[in-house]
């Protein structure tokens, strides 16, 4: 009787819940790009392009969180984001604008705190002259959090806020990018 010896073979590829892309939201002049990386690893670059963002007049403050982004389902590990964004603004100035990135809306309250914030964290945006910019990114201890998107997946919001009154009908105009570099984990919720 003959031994045959053979060598272990090792596939290399993404698991099966982990390769889904995330679902782009509906935002005119919005548009994405996904780099897959080895393993779980994805870089989304968002483009905004002449986006308009009517600010909510919550009476005293102003705010607005725009959708940009579904997760696929699972457990997120995001890496860090950055961003690079110029606002042009109907209204003439305003020292009190912040903006960040996070998985909540901004809510009416004039600030963006926890969820409205825990991917890029609230950053003075003030607007001169009608514009401003937005230069942010994730505070070193992001990547410290994990994102729990199994029971429900996770999406991702722009939001602004304001202490002041924007007046109804005020309009941010957003151009530049953002990315995002994450892993999907997985699903312990799929049999």
């Amino acid at each position: 009787m003959a031994i045959i010896l053979t060598e272990p073979q090792m596939q290399f590829e993404r698991p099966r819940m982990c390769r889904a892309a995330g679902t782009l939201a509906t935002v005119t002049g919005l548009t994405a790009i996904e780099h897959e990386g080895g393993a779980t690893d994805r870089s989304t670059l968002f483009l905004f392009k002449n986006v308009a963002i009517t600010v909510t007049d919550n009476g005293a403050t102003g705010s607005k969180g725009t959708k940009l982004y579904d997760f696929p389902k699972g457990l997120l590990d995001i890496a860090g984001a950055l961003c690079n964004i110029t606002y042009g603004y109907t209204t003439a100035t305003d020292g009190a604008m912040v903006s960040g990135v996070g998985t909540a809306a901004a809510g009416a309250d004039g600030a963006l705190t926890t969820t409205e914030q825990d991917i890029i964290p609230s950053t003075a945006t003030a607007i001169a002259t009608s514009a401003g910019t937005f230069v942010g990114k994730s505070s070193a201890t992001a990547r410290l959090a994990l994102f729990d998107g199994t029971s429900a997946a996770k999406a991702l919001y722009y939001n602004v806020a304001t202490t002041n009154d924007p007046g109804a009908g005020a309009i941010l105009t957003v151009n530049g990018w953002l990315v995002v570099h994450w892993q999907n984990l997985g699903d312990n919720t799929i049999a």
